[in-house]
């Protein structure tokens, strides 16, 4: 077999922390803002307060006021004029949290900008934004991170967890194609996939056909703090979100049709304990006494090589493939199986690597992190 999944990963939510200090707070609550040489930095009109310093106007929003006190639509232009010429909406910027357990500042970006081809651009305005009025950027606090493959992932996801008996994969081993055991790992353990791995399955169809089209959803544990969600994203684009802007990112990577693959991260803890393990496994020794651990920047959000990296240590979280052959442990992600099965036809043992974290954070201990070689 020759065939390859057109396939893609790209970020589909992205809440970013800041610090909340009395520099921006200034610039963003005074209507009419002079500084130390009396030119105007900020001017109102309609609840739409523009910078003169900027390519970012913010304008009053409702956009999650019920928990938010203060937000802002905060949208991009080209001109430095108070009637611009090109506006984008990049996204939201709120704080103030009513129940009094965030105290920091938060941009959520707008879905579509996430699959824009200027969303670096646009990452590097916010960043710049915030560090201008001495807003030091904290943390994520949201992420999702989705695989888009022309294949049914739904299919391919149920025919190798719903197994009433010990199922067998081709794996080449030794240059030759045998037939090895496999076990499904939920949260580093071995699960019974009947009971224990999809936590639900939402099902839409006919009276003919009432599964038709099915939904997936994974949990690493009760908190539902890292989930899996598995779909038909070319249905529910047109049944439903109507997001043709995602068809039309599709079209940059000659992909028509696609099922997705969301990792979902639903806090800041989760996303710092899942970087810090992608530190852990990316260090490097400089010299026999000094190792250097590599820093997390936000323009790696950019790189599809940093995102699938991401990806994989959650997936080992979530659902991984476990095949023991020789003495020697193979844990691979549900999408490299997905890809290795279509491309060749048998999983690639070989060519799957796999190194314990060093120095596990918090709660994800003796976690395993896939290295592709």
């Amino acid at each position: 077999m020759n065939h390859k999944i057109k396939q893609s990963i790209n970020i589909d939510k992205l809440e970013l922390c800041f610090t909340k200090n009395e520099t921006l707070i200034n610039y963003i609550e005074n209507p009419n803002l002079y500084d130390t040489l009396n030119n105007l930095l900020w001017s109102s009109s309609s609840n739409v307060f523009y910078n003169n310093n900027d390519d970012l106007i913010l304008e009053k929003s409702d956009y999650l006021m019920n928990i938010y006190e203060h937000s802002f639509n905060v949208i991009y232009t080209d001109s430095h004029t108070l009637i611009p010429s090109t506006e984008t909406n990049i996204g939201w910027l709120y704080y103030g949290d009513r129940r009094k357990l965030k105290r920091n500042v938060y941009f959520m970006f707008n879905n579509e900008i996430l699959y824009n081809p200027k969303f670096n651009m646009y990452l590097q305005k916010i960043e710049q934004f915030f560090a201008k009025y001495q807003s030091k950027f904290i943390q994520i606090s949201k992420l999702e991170i989705a695989v888009d493959a022309e294949t049914n992932l739904v299919k391919h996801y149920r025919d190798l967890t719903q197994q009433q008996q010990q199922q067998t994969l081709k794996c080449m081993v030794d240059n030759k194609v045998k037939r090895l055991k496999y076990n499904i790992l939920n949260n580093n353990k071995i699960t019974n996939p009947n009971v224990d791995l999809i936590a639900h399955t939402y099902s839409v169809g006919s009276f003919a056909q009432p599964f038709l089209h099915q939904t997936i959803y994974t949990y690493s544990t009760k908190s539902k703090e890292l989930g899996l969600r598995i779909y038909d994203k070319t249905l529910e684009i047109q049944q439903s979100s109507h997001k043709d802007y995602i068809m039309d990112y599709w079209k940059s990577k000659s992909i028509v049709a696609a099922y997705r693959l969301e990792i979902i991260m639903n806090n800041a803890k989760i996303i710092n304990d899942i970087i810090g393990i992608w530190q852990n496994i990316n260090r490097n020794e400089i010299d026999i006494n000094k190792i250097k651990t590599p820093k997390f920047e936000l323009k790696m959000l950019c790189d599809d090589n940093f995102l699938m990296d991401i990806h994989n240590i959650c997936m080992n979280k979530l659902f991984t493939i476990l095949i023991k052959h020789n003495k020697k442990s193979y844990r691979i992600p549900f999408i490299y199986v997905i890809n290795d099965l279509y491309d060749y036809g048998y999983i690639r043992l070989k060519n799957y690597q796999f190194e314990r974290s060093k120095t596990p954070t918090n709660n994800i201990k003796n976690d395993v992190c896939l290295l592709k070689m």
